[in-house]
């Protein structure tokens, strides 16, 4: 005589997917300061890149910061001329709007 085999409950099915799915989020958090952002620093990164004239590689505090993908400070460096971050090159590319170019002396 065999005993039947119950099935589990669905509950049980969800619990143990939600643990599974969740387990390597878990582990990859575990040594990961959340609370410390990092787009300030790539921020900064633009900002030495702008300031340098040099788009080819980021810098952080002076130093070489080839850390991520180049072509993400270039869409950060085509924004600062909007955003206020500006440089001389950026200010010639894009006068000011005030009806007066950047060259023109006051009277």
């Amino acid at each position: 005589m065999t005993i039947p085999l119950r099935k589990p409950a669905p509950f049980v099915l969800l619990a143990l997917f939600v643990v599974a799915a969740l387990m390597p989020a878990a582990i990859a958090a575990w040594g990961r300061d959340y609370w410390r952002p990092d787009e300030p620093d790539y921020a900064q990164h633009t900002r030495e890149m702008v300031q340098r004239g040099d788009y080819v590689v980021p810098y952080q505090n002076g130093v070489p910061f080839p850390e991520k993908p180049i072509l993400t400070y270039w869409a950060a460096a085509a924004t600062t001329p909007f955003t206020g971050a500006t440089s001389r090159r950026s200010e010639a590319a894009f006068p000011r709007s005030s009806g007066r170019s950047s060259s023109s002396s006051s009277p």
